[in-house]
């Protein structure tokens, strides 16, 4: 599975409202230099017969990532 947590940054002129998430992407950076989602994915018991589909400790990275950003729930989280 891939384990980085962030997408490679493309810089562009306009847009409105990005600013503010910009410092995300250092944070999800610095969660992939500790090895935080590979840790997480190691230290989560998999409690079904069958392998998930999507890495464990990379969603928890998202979902603390999401939050960071201001984000105020996570209704559809299943992993």
């Amino acid at each position: 599975m891939e384990t980085t947590s962030t997408l490679p940054v493309v810089v562009e002129s306009g847009g409105d409202q990005v600013v503010a998430h910009v410092g995300l992407h250092a944070l999800g950076d610095f969660a992939d230099r500790l090895g935080l989602g590979e840790h997480l994915s190691e230290r989560i018991p998999i409690s079904s017969e069958r392998a998930p589909l999507h890495d464990r400790g990379k969603i928890l990275v998202h979902a603390a990532l999401m939050l960071a950003g201001g984000a105020r729930a996570v209704p559809t989280l299943n992993i």
